[in-house]
């Protein structure tokens, strides 16, 4: 994540001290986590899509997709659960009446109508990449932290 912050940097012609600055983040925070001494905490991600809102999220976070935001991939990258309404293509059916036709075959063709006006729609399930635990860091009121990772 670190070069995507940098890249963003770079694409505002910010140095580090303005960059920091900025989002109002000391500039040896920001050092730090350009030379992965840590990593950029949930703040300072809210800080950088705050103040440039044409970052896209899912590229600041996961490096996926394109950097700036245009109206329609951000309605489509922001929600998980858009879809778009399946198309349903329904066969033509005559209603010419069919001479000797008996009631049971109004009836068979009532059913046959019926079935074919209401389709059942198409379901579609996003996948999801799984994600696993990288790290996990405990902050304390004293300013010190530890980390756990799994082995």
């Amino acid at each position: 994540m670190k070069d995507r912050i940098k890249q963003v940097m770079e694409l505002q012609q910010m140095s580090q001290k303005d960059f920091a600055q900025y989002l109002g983040i000391s500039q040896g925070t920001l050092s730090s986590i350009f030379s992965e001494r840590t990593q950029p905490t949930l703040p300072i991600v809210l800080a950088i899509l705050e103040k440039f809102p044409n970052i896209q999220t899912n590229w600041l976070l996961n490096g996926i997709g394109n950097m700036t935001k245009t109206d329609t991939a951000e309605r489509q990258e922001n929600s998980l659960f858009d879809f778009d309404e399946p198309k349903i293509e329904t066969p033509e059916v005559s209603t010419a009446p069919i001479q000797n036709e008996t009631p049971s075959d109004i009836k068979q063709h009532e059913d046959i109508i019926t079935k074919i006006e209401k389709p059942s729609p198409t379901v579609i399930v996003p996948t999801v990449k799984k994600r696993e635990i990288k790290e996990i860091r405990i902050f304390f009121d004293d300013g010190t932290y530890e980390t756990f990772e799994p082995k």
